[in-house]
């Protein structure tokens, strides 16, 4: 599986044939009609879900907001959709799961969130309090505990309720995934 984003107009992901990398067995394409959407983070997959995220393009999102999206690994087929209205873009970010929740942060570039929502119907569950920094990092989940840097800080929040459980500041911008 693999995210493409074709100058905006064309993005979409696509499943391959893992023998030659060339037979393409489904795509689904963005929802966008002119304008496009960026695919920057990588997709994952659970189960027979694929979890992939998009920045949206337009100047205030109002026309391609971004969005979260849950679609089935066989044949392409949309689960679920995330319209993030609060205009945080899931930039830079790879969904994780962990006990039955799909797991994604979003930033406007100064601040950032993590979002929680159930891994089979898409209701978000919790989102953290606003966090200092833009991310540029996908969160980690192990242990009951949800960890994402932003440039100024590393978090690490309760998976059930989305409490922070911790933070450490950084002198320097924290651009790493953390592993748990």
């Amino acid at each position: 599986f693999t995210l493409v984003d074709e100058g905006g107009t064309n993005g979409g992901i696509y499943a391959v044939n893992a023998t030659d990398g060339l037979t393409e067995i489904w795509a689904h394409a963005t929802i966008f009609t002119s304008d496009g959407a960026f695919w920057w983070g990588a997709p994952s997959v659970h189960g027979d879900t694929l979890f992939a995220a998009t920045e949206g393009n337009d100047a205030d999102y109002s026309q391609y907001p971004p969005y979260l999206i849950a679609v089935n690994k066989h044949d392409g087929s949309l689960l679920w959709k995330f319209n993030n209205s609060e205009n945080f873009v899931f930039e830079r970010s790879m969904p994780a799961t962990y006990a039955g929740k799909v797991y994604a942060a979003a930033t406007d570039f100064s601040n950032s969130r993590v979002y929680a929502f159930d891994e089979a119907t898409g209701q978000l569950e919790w989102q953290s309090a606003l966090l200092d920094g833009s991310m540029w990092s996908s969160p980690s989940v192990a242990d009951s505990k949800v960890v994402m840097g932003t440039t100024a800080h590393l978090y690490t929040f309760n998976t059930e309720n989305g409490s922070t459980l911790w933070s450490h500041d950084f002198d320097s911008t924290y651009y790493g995934l953390p592993a748990l």
